[in-house]
């Protein structure tokens, strides 16, 4: 299955559209479009006659890229040769020696003239979290070396957003399996992911209300939301005669 929406007549396949305009390859975003371009460049390749699509490999979690395509044979007779090929796709910044154009560098970072809270400072140093601040302009939780990330606080327009941002990665530092011990080695996409990713923010709004911080929760998208029900699930039965709700 393609993933196209299309009719037959007259024993001829008709596709004009697509039920999903994305492929997902090894976590990277891929549109079957750009892909089809390349191929109708192609000698050969009779040109619009491409139809890429995904076909899901459960063993490697990901998509695999397929193609069907038309092409003219040598005496110039147009012939259909269906086929499926898989492609492993590479985002740019994955491979070395390109050149400079291939590479999206990001802007460098703004002084904003934000600064920091000498108290706010004070409460984040005293969890014993390794904070490192860097231009680097992302925030992130590094597990194999337990240290959260920070963007330079000058970088965002307001101290809390700065604050906000650092009690979620905090959130996420409180999983090692020193301390919380929760699923961290997720891949993204997967309901273990989605429900630490909720936590996080859970975390992160808890956080900022007992701050004070006056920060902004980012969008819960479906697939958190949906991981409510899994983890609170168990407490919607009655506990056993003689137990305590924990």
């Amino acid at each position: 299955m393609t993933g196209d929406i299309g009719y037959v007549a007259s024993g001829e396949v008709f596709v004009v559209g697509r039920h999903k305009d994305l492929i997902i390859n090894a976590g990277k975003n891929v549109y079957p479009g750009d892909i089809e371009t390349i191929i109708n460049t192609i000698p050969g390749v009779k040109a619009g006659r491409a139809v890429v699509f995904g076909v899901s490999d459960e063993r490697e979690g990901t998509e695999l890229l397929a193609a069907v395509v038309e092409v003219t044979s040598e005496n110039g007779e147009e012939r259909q040769i269906p086929y499926a090929r898989a492609y492993r796709v590479f985002n740019a910044d994955q491979i070395e020696g390109l050149a400079a154009d291939f590479y999206l560098l990001p802007d460098p970072p703004r002084d904003l003239g934000t600064v920091a809270d000498p108290e706010l400072q004070a409460f984040f140093a005293a969890t014993g979290a390794q904070i490192d601040s860097t231009e680097e302009p992302r925030a992130y939780y590094n597990l194999k070396n337990d240290r959260i990330h920070m963007p330079l606080i000058s970088t965002f327009h307001r101290a809390a957003g700065y604050y906000g941002t650092l009690a979620h990665e905090l959130t996420h530092w409180t999983g090692h399996e020193q301390r919380c011990h929760r699923q961290l080695r997720n891949r993204f996409g997967e309901d273990a992911y989605a429900a630490e990713e909720l936590i996080a923010e859970l975390g992160a709004a808890f956080l900022c209300a007992h701050c004070g911080i006056d920060g902004e929760l980012r969008h819960l998208a479906q697939p958190w939301l949906r991981n409510i029900d899994a983890m609170f699930a168990p407490r919607r039965t009655s506990p056993p005669v003689g137990s305590r709700w924990t």
